[in-house]
């Protein structure tokens, strides 16, 4: 059954021209559109990626290793997904891809059926963290909008602090506090400071 995957972009980066072109094929038919690159040095130099995209990336390639190009990744802050490939990598190997970010590490050879689990768990978490990173910005820019003594009862109301412990830290009335707690949800967008402490909490995880 051929998947419909918006024609998201898979970056195949692997000296084998074989394989290569195997997995090219295999991607083409479930709906994904490979580009393939024969070297680190030829993939980093193409950066002109996708925003939703993953990389497959053979570890043991001339020149710079799948790991050397990770860490050029890193440096650079290209932060597509990547899942690793090779059939003689090491422990600590995978261990490093991992730590660094990394999706998983398929030692070769794999499955067309593992490939593809691992494609989509790959893309669907990055399309989670764009979706993530989104909201993120959209809240920030709602907590610049707000007036000074607003982001003070922000600041006091996400670490818990009741109404009367606030007007006592400000030395205002609770009724004005009240009237600037009821402007802060309004203008973030929220019924209650429960949800704006459970944002906080989720920003910080």
């Amino acid at each position: 059954m051929i998947l419909s995957q918006e024609a998201i972009p898979i970056y195949l980066v692997d000296d084998d021209p074989d394989l290569s072109e195997a997995l090219a094929i295999y991607l083409r038919r479930i709906g994904y559109s490979p580009v393939q690159f024969h070297s680190s040095e030829e993939f980093l130099a193409f950066d002109d990626y996708a925003e939703i995209a993953c990389v497959v990336l053979d570890n043991h390639l001339p020149g710079l290793s799948g790991l050397q190009a990770q860490q050029e990744m890193i440096k650079r802050g290209v932060e597509l997904p990547i899942i690793f490939m090779s059939g003689e990598s090491g422990y600590q190997d995978i261990v490093d891809a991992v730590k660094s970010g990394a999706i998983t590490f398929l030692e070769k050879p794999f499955s067309m059926e593992k490939f593809q689990s691992c494609l989509a768990e790959a893309i669907e978490g990055h399309k989670e963290k764009l979706a993530k990173l989104a909201a993120l910005h959209t809240a920030n820019a709602k907590l610049d909008a707000l007036t000074s003594r607003e982001r003070e009862i922000y600041d006091f109301g996400i670490k818990g602090y009741s109404i009367k412990r606030i007007a006592e830290e400000l030395n205002i009335t609770t009724s004005t506090v009240e009237f600037h707690r009821s402007n802060v949800l309004k203008k973030l967008d929220v019924n209650s400071f429960s949800e704006l402490m459970a944002r906080e909490i989720d920003k910080r995880q």
